[in-house]
């Protein structure tokens, strides 16, 4: 796959090539330092791109609290890169496993991105869930 128009970072990464291309089905290992300069890199990207499907958590979902550190690996996302974003009524998310029952409107988002063993970088899909009122799927708890 070739780049038309490939992204340019702000600051050269050591051993990779921030250009939209190139997902892999194995990530490549970033340090802290190179998982956050490719978010960084990719931030606007991705809020561009997500704003256009038209869904109303995908045009505002920056604003809300991040509860990752950095960008990690998540295998229940595909092996991408995500980070955790959650709206006031998901506050208790920070809690993770005591977070209890979230109410309904509680929205998190984990948006994405890969690296591939060429350092080529690609945003990923945005992942969003919401908790709906009781009775909306009981197979999902709603």
């Amino acid at each position: 796959m070739r780049c038309e128009k490939p992204l340019r970072c702000k600051e050269p990464l050591q051993s990779l090539r921030c250009g939209p291309c190139g997902a892999a089905a194995a990530p490549a290992e970033l340090t802290t330092a190179e998982a956050n300069a490719v978010y960084d890199c990719l931030k606007g990207e991705m809020k561009s791109t997500y704003a256009k499907s038209g869904n109303k958590y995908a045009k505002i979902f920056l604003n809300w609290k991040n509860y990752a550190k950095q960008p990690y690996i998540s295998g229940t996302h595909g092996q991408r890169y995500v980070l955790n974003y959650a709206n006031e009524k998901a506050s208790n998310y920070g809690k993770y496993e005591n977070a209890g029952k979230m109410t309904p409107g509680a929205v998190t988002a984990k948006n994405s991105f890969t690296v591939n063993g060429k350092g080529q970088v690609s945003v990923g899909p945005l992942f969003l869930m919401e908790k709906r009122t009781a009775g909306f799927n009981g197979n999902t708890h709603d």
